[in-house]
């Protein structure tokens, strides 16, 4: 049950990760020389997801060379801006659906852990 848990909670943090993404790339698309960010999610053998964050519109290699390299986008020398508004609109979208879906599943699991409680109290009184 708390496995059920901790998966909505990692991909709550992972949806997080990507709403700042989008966030950051909105608010940059009039920015002269700025490359937009895209957010890959990815399932942790835990059973969690978490977000790995790289740059749209480089080749293959030279994306494998960025994902090795970069902890965090403070140090990024912009080239181009390649913001697809519509693309992260969607994301945005699909963000608010994913936390909403994700809050309800640890309330679900929550509600169950509490009867599984009181049961587990009636069945001690009982016996």
């Amino acid at each position: 049950m708390l496995d059920g848990i901790n998966a909505s909670l990692s991909a709550l943090g992972a949806f997080s990760t990507r709403l700042s993404v989008t966030a950051n790339n909105l608010a940059n698309m009039q920015s002269e020389n700025y490359s937009s960010y895209d957010t890959v999610m990815e399932e942790v053998p835990s059973g969690g997801v978490r977000a790995r964050v790289r740059r749209e519109g480089l080749a293959d290699q030279e994306r494998q060379q960025e994902d090795n390299s970069q902890q965090n986008m403070s140090h990024f020398t912009p080239r181009n801006n390649n913001v697809d508004v519509v693309h992260d609109m969607v994301s945005l979208i699909e963000t608010r659906f994913a936390f909403t879906a994700n809050i309800k599943a640890i309330q679900m699991q929550n509600e169950l852990l509490q009867v599984g409680i009181h049961l587990g109290n009636t069945i001690d009184t009982l016996g």
